[in-house]
């Protein structure tokens, strides 16, 4: 059985060489503990007999690398192979962690292996008592002799002998030249350590055997072989029996001797460092109660602790929550076993002192596990706060009592795990106000975010709306100047055919009456005279026609002044007529409001304010007194930029709305106003002229 110091973080092996006599294993272990360096290796003991023979151990405690953050230290011992030798090695064999089983490889040792493995399996069987198998390595020795039998020969042949021992691995050494010596070595401390302290998931085990092989191999010279008889380190001799006395034919004198010798020699150093180990655990389960950060890693930390160092099967962690409800967790987790194990320490635990250790015996049938009733076990009660109560149980071994000072370790482990409870109670009750604090704290972030976020978006809308009204007013007045700008060009053209053409009418005027007083005249005298005054009132004549057509050419100059006028301006249509049909919808309330179809780009040569009003009156128009829902679609075609108005008011044939008055304005302007019937309804077509830099082959064809 392996012994684990976990203050010390280091665990102790024993790794025994078996088989039949003078197969090779005293070679087989000079051999590797010559491949290990003076620092890493210690003194390699034999006891010798009478008879000047070396036949049952040698000793070399080889200090090996971690295993994850443990140090491993190796016993290394062999037995005598002869036959009456049984005692002797049943003694060395006791407490074994791994068997390294040398047979020798030589046809006429065939019996004598067989008989050694058969041995081996007994012993084995006995150490065992129905718990794991102890791994046993098998080095197939002497492969270097003529007529060897080979490794798959041998192993054959002892599976024969015993089905149900298996070797964990198999190999040919020569062990006077070192051959595989090592990796035999290698192969059973591997199987012993992971037996014993076996790792969580197979990834991390790989992991762990990986970095363990590597620094193995760093310490010796050559990964698989040891060192050549001829090259191995020198043995001290310990003679254990007098020469006074009579020869021990049994070997169990010997025997004897050297178990006394050896507990002389360790039996007081490790029952000291058995109670350092125990010192050092209560300091490290304080290290682990400080750090712990949850109640099961905890519950499961302080018993990976508690139980090997106690010496103990197993144990459970009993730490009820605030809702009474028992949590119960074992090295594994939470306990399957949880409602029998909290039964069974509360009635244990009565009366029994906080920090206190109490002995007693699971009763059988109580429910726990089969393999804990009947045995001796230690519960050690604590205070967790707001009067809850936990508790520490664990459970001696079948074959013998917990650990000499189990009692003095388990109270105080307790209140450490009590108060490390307790903290974590506090902490969480912390943590719980914190998330409440953290939440709400969001909570008014966001709300303030989106207030934030609203307010923007408020200043956006209002900021559009300004600018919308800065263009509608910057528009207007744009409207307005040109509408301003018109009036002026109209009262500037009036005034001028004014002024010209009144003095023009009355020089006419007076043309004519000159004329027809000299044509009475003329009449009246005859004669020579009467000639002259007829040629006179021909060249008035003439005057007049001059006068009548000057002022033909005054009236056409400035009646054309509008028209030019309209050439120079570039109005939007599709905006016009938005402005006309608010203005009509709000003069008539009651009316639906019209629709607009607008194409972007569509421009007029009519000031806006003109082209608006006569849009207005055009609705007015075709309202006739109803309230029909119009229709207006600025499109383009041949003639130049146009507005399609349709109404859903149904008339008879031929009628249409009456629009002389604003036909005549219209193509006075250079328009046209064309009254349509579509479907039966009324429709009216209004052609405008073109604006500045459109012509007709610019403007494309369309309703």
């Amino acid at each position: 059985m392996p012994f684990v110091d976990r203050t010390a973080r280091r665990v102790d092996l024993k790794l025994v060489y078996w088989g039949p006599a003078r197969g090779g294993k005293t070679t087989s272990l000079r051999s590797l503990h010559g491949a290990f360096s003076a620092p890493d290796r210690g003194e390699l003991n034999s006891v010798q007999t009478e008879d000047e023979r070396t036949y049952f151990f040698d000793y070399a405690p080889l200090d090996l690398p971690k295993w994850r953050d443990l140090s491993l230290r190796v016993h290394a011992y062999t037995v005598p192979g002869q036959e009456h030798y049984v005692e002797t090695r049943w003694r060395i064999l006791r407490g074994a962690d791994g068997v390294i089983f040398v047979a020798d490889a030589s046809p006429a040792q065939r019996a004598a292996n067989v008989a050694s493995w058969r041995q081996l399996d007994a012993a084995l069987l006995r150490l065992e008592r129905g718990d794991r198998h102890v791994p046993v390595v098998l080095a197939v020795n002497k492969v270097d002799l003529p007529e060897a039998d080979r490794r798959d020969d041998v192993l054959a042949r002892l599976l024969d002998a015993t089905p149900s021992r298996a070797p964990a691995f198999a190999a040919e050494t020569a062990a006077i030249h070192g051959m595989n010596v090592v990796a035999c070595f290698r192969e059973a401390l591997l199987a012993a350590v992971e037996r014993t302290l076996p790792a969580s998931g197979v990834a991390h085990s790989e992991d762990v055997r990986r970095r363990f092989l590597a620094d193995l191999a760093s310490r010796l010279p050559d990964r698989d072989d040891g060192a050549a008889a001829d090259a191995a380190a020198p043995r001290s001799t310990v003679v254990v029996q007098s020469p006074t006395r009579p020869p021990d034919s049994a070997g169990l004198e010997a025997a004897l001797d050297s178990t006394r010798r050896l507990a002389a020699v360790g039996g007081d150093l490790r029952d000291l460092e058995r109670r350092h180990s125990l010192a050092r655990l209560l300091l490290d389960l304080g290290a682990l109660c400080l750090s712990a950060a949850d109640a099961p890693g905890l519950a499961q930390g302080a018993l990976t602790y508690l139980v090997p160092a106690l010496g103990a099967s197993f144990g459970w962690v009993g730490c009820p929550d605030l809702d009474g409800a028992d949590r119960v967790y074992d090295t594994r987790g939470p306990a399957l076993d949880a409602p029998v194990v909290a039964r069974l320490a509360r009635g244990a635990t009565a009366g029994v002192p906080d920090g206190e250790a109490r002995a007693f015996t699971i009763p059988p049938g109580c429910g726990v596990r089969a393999s804990a009733e009947g045995l001796r076990s230690l519960v050690a009660p604590f205070a967790i706060g707001e009067g809850r109560r936990g508790y520490v149980l664990v459970v001696g071994p079948r074959e013998g009592a917990l650990e000499p000072g189990a009692e003095d370790v388990l109270g105080p482990a307790g209140a450490y795990v009590g108060l490390a409870l307790a903290r974590l109670s506090v902490v969480e009750t912390l943590r719980d106000a914190n998330a409440i604090l953290e939440r709400r704290v969001d909570e008014r972030t966001a709300a303030l975010r989106r207030e934030r976020d609203t307010l923007e978006e408020r200043v956006r809308e209002r900021s559009a709306e300004l600018e919308d009204a800065k263009r509608t007013a910057v528009e207007a007045e744009r409207r307005l100047l040109d509408r301003e700008r018109g009036e002026v060009a109209r009262r500037l053209a009036a005034g001028l055919a004014h002024e010209l053409n009144n003095p023009i009418g009355a020089a006419r005027a007076d043309v004519e009456h000159a004329a027809d007083t000299l044509e009475r005249v003329a009449r009246a005298v005859g004669g020579t005279l009467a000639e002259d005054l007829r040629d006179a009132a021909e060249s008035l004549s003439d005057a007049r026609a001059e006068l009548s057509r000057v002022a033909a050419s005054v009236s056409a100059l400035f009646s054309g002044a509008p028209a030019a006028r309209r050439a120079a301006v570039r109005t939007p249509l599709g905006a016009v007529v938005r402005d006309a049909v608010a203005v009509f919808s709000a003069a008539h309330p009651r009316t639906p409001p019209p629709s607009v179809v607008d194409r972007d780009g569509v421009a007029c040569g009519v000031p806006p304010g003109e082209c608006a009003r006569w849009l207005g009156r055009l609705l007015d128009a075709l309202t006739h007194g109803a309230a029909p829902r119009l229709t207006l679609e600025v499109v383009r075609n041949e003639r130049g930029p146009s507005v399609f108005v349709a109404s859903d008011a149904p008339v008879d044939r031929g009628a249409a709305p009456d629009l002389d008055a604003l036909r005549g304005e219209v193509e006075a302007a250079g328009g046209a106003l064309e009254p349509l019937l579509v479907a039966g309804r009324p429709s009216v077509r209004l052609v405008l002229p073109r604006a500045v830099g459109e012509t007709a082959a610019a403007v494309g064809a369309s309703r």
